[in-house]
């Protein structure tokens, strides 16, 4: 069974951070309900969502690494996202491995390019640079929760927007 849109601030956890949340001391609830599968929704306004490289990239590093290591051969995490960035409503993005990226790119930035020690890394500057991303790593994206919250009157802009 497979569950998603949960806000654990598990990076933040593990950073100590003010804003820490249920993180890891979430994973053994989920396992006893007989969940085997978690989308995690993560980097959802803290995190430094919007940082152009330096802190985000990091942030995700310690997310995956953290994600792979909670996960085992019963229970998998995927280290999803919920960015808010271009397609106008609150969405979930996943990917079925690390992808790095920012939602920032700068004037005369590639939209690809190779950082060590992450590898390949995308910027994200429009809504074409992230369908791009999505198509390119075969991603997920959902609406988080449709026609309520900031997501009201969506997801029909979205499609529309992303065709």
């Amino acid at each position: 069974m497979a569950a998603s849109h949960f806000h654990t601030h598990m990076n933040e956890e593990i950073h100590g951070c003010r804003h820490a949340g249920l993180g890891s001391r979430v994973i053994p609830t989920f396992r006893a309900l007989g969940i085997n599968m978690l989308f995690m929704s993560d980097f959802h306004a803290t995190a430094h969502p919007n940082d152009p490289g330096p802190i985000r990239l990091a942030e995700q590093k310690v997310y995956f690494d953290a994600s792979r290591r909670h996960s085992d051969r019963d229970f998998l995490i995927l280290p999803g996202e919920e960015p808010n960035g271009y397609l106008g409503a609150h969405y979930n993005m996943v990917f079925s491995k690390p992808v790095f990226w920012t939602m920032v790119r700068r004037a005369g930035q590639p939209s690809v390019e190779d950082i060590p020690p992450y590898g390949k890394v995308y910027h994200i500057g429009s809504l074409a640079d992230e369908m791009e991303m999505l198509r390119q790593e075969n991603g997920w994206v959902w609406l988080a929760h449709p026609r309520t919250k900031s997501s009201d009157g969506y997801p029909e802009p979205s499609r529309t927007a992303s065709s």
